[in-house]
């Protein structure tokens, strides 16, 4: 029996996800906008895991990339609120 998408277990989607996210940082271009977008979406995958130190590290790499990266921004942002270190908040994130 094959199964939907919405029916995988968790874990199965995630490592997935990562793999395929692991497979296209390796074919792209250092210093890319691209590869701060699957830097920023491996630490999607981390939040929706629960896993807010790798969240971090990921949304890190993604900013080392593209420092104005917003959706790292609110993702790093995130983790932090999740681990309790809300002061670390980015405040590139304050509204204007």
């Amino acid at each position: 029996m094959k199964l939907k998408n919405d029916e995988l277990p968790s874990n199965f989607a995630f490592n997935r996800n990562l793999r395929r996210y692991n497979k296209a940082l390796e074919m792209t271009l250092a210093g890319t906008e691209e590869r701060a977008s699957l830097y920023s979406n491996r630490a999607a995958c981390y939040l929706m895991e629960n896993k807010y130190q790798d969240a971090i590290r990921e949304s890190t790499l993604a900013l080392e990339t593209v420092p104005n990266f917003k959706a790292a921004l609110m993702r790093r942002s995130r983790a932090y609120e999740q681990i309790g270190r809300a002061v670390q908040v980015d405040p590139r994130l304050t509204p204007v």
